[in-house]
């Protein structure tokens, strides 16, 4: 069956096959096929009608078609064309006629429109579409314009309890809670009245304390005994040189550890940084395999050079994926490294560290 768009002209259809009507097998290829020939009957009516204009053209193998005009298609539902000229059996072909929305929607880019008269049983008022069962449920409704009835969900507390599961839920689950802390102001998180560091903490915002914004009553930050802050950093320093840690100045207002911490370890970190390097396979000498790979922008001429030391991939495939460098050597002006077996070979512009 063949679906025709209402009204509509310059649909063609096919006709056939055109069989000779002595043998009833033989193609007949020369037949002339007028519009008068053509008839159609249409969905309610108890005539045929000939096709509007125009009659059919021969195409290949007895194959031929035809091209409805607007008039041919101009009724919804079922249609059936019939074509008897002489010399050939009677050829008849069905179809069906749709409104021009529903058969855009199939064939084109339009869309089906839908009008909801009940939801759940119960008739749908203008304006809204209930939950199927009660209000009570959380059903929320639809303003004329098509968004949600924020005013009658504002007046609904099972609604409004609904809108709020539902939203800490999302950001729960989709890792939003960065956005939350992003949209409360610093001031809301510090407090006008020197709030202590502690709710500070709790609302995860460190990053955001400076020393000019600390609450004026330090003792707050220090506990109930009014040590100020000077006091408490000089009771946590260490009693000795090398001892766990030593706070300076700038280290607190700062929020960080520098290079004036005393503390061994702390220097460690801080230069263990300038140590990594970076690199980005390149193929064009040779293409990689799971333990040899090389790379353009590392050009150190030592062999062994890197030996024992870590790659940790951050890009592609392998991403975040880390292995230990078994040999390293210049091949034709490109690092040749040579690794434990990764679970695939490095493609081409992938990012890596070596630690």
């Amino acid at each position: 069956m063949i679906e025709l768009r209402q009204s509509t002209a310059g649909q063609e259809v096919p006709l056939g096959y055109f069989l000779d009507s002595t043998d009833g097998d033989t193609e007949e290829t020369g037949l002339t096929v007028a519009n008068t020939d053509i008839k159609i009957w249409k969905w309610g009516a108890n005539t045929l009608a000939n096709k509007n204009s125009g009659g059919a053209t021969h195409i290949s193998n007895g194959i031929m078609y035809c091209v409805l005009d607007a008039t041919d298609s101009n009724t919804l539902g079922p249609m059936i064309i019939f074509v008897h000229v002489a010399g050939a059996l009677t050829v008849r072909l069905e179809c069906s006629v749709l409104t021009a929305n529903v058969w855009d929607s199939k064939y084109s880019s339009d869309k089906l429109q839908v009008d909801i008269t009940q939801c759940g049983g119960s008739a749908v008022a203008a304006g809204a579409i209930p939950n199927a069962a009660a209000d009570a449920a959380g059903g929320l409704p639809i303003s004329d314009t098509g968004g949600l009835d924020l005013d009658a969900i504002a007046t609904n507390a099972a609604r409004l309890t609904a809108v709020r599961a539902a939203v800490l839920t999302d950001w729960i689950n989709d890792g939003r809670l960065d956005v939350l802390l992003d949209a409360i102001p610093t001031t809301a998180m510090r407090g006008t009245d020197g709030a202590a560091l502690a709710t500070v903490c709790t609302e995860g915002r460190l990053a955001e304390l400076a020393a000019a914004n600390l609450p004026a009553d330090l003792d707050k930050l220090t506990g109930a005994d009014g040590a100020t802050l000077a006091t408490a950093q000089a009771n946590y320093a260490p009693s000795k040189a090398g001892d766990e840690m030593n706070l300076a100045d700038d280290a607190i207002t700062a929020g960080k550890f520098d290079e004036s911490s005393a503390h061994p370890v702390t220097a460690a970190m801080q230069k263990a940084g300038s140590t990594i390097v970076t690199g980005t396979v390149s193929h064009d000498n040779t293409p990689a395999t799971t333990t040899v790979f090389y790379c353009d922008d590392i050009t150190e001429a030592t062999a062994d050079h890197f030996n024992g030391r870590i790659i940790i991939f951050t890009s592609g495939p392998l991403l975040n994926q880390a292995t230990d460098i078994t040999d390293y050597a210049l091949e034709a002006g490109e690092g040749k490294f040579t690794v434990t077996a990764l679970t695939e070979a490095p493609g081409d512009n992938v990012t890596f560290v070596i630690v």
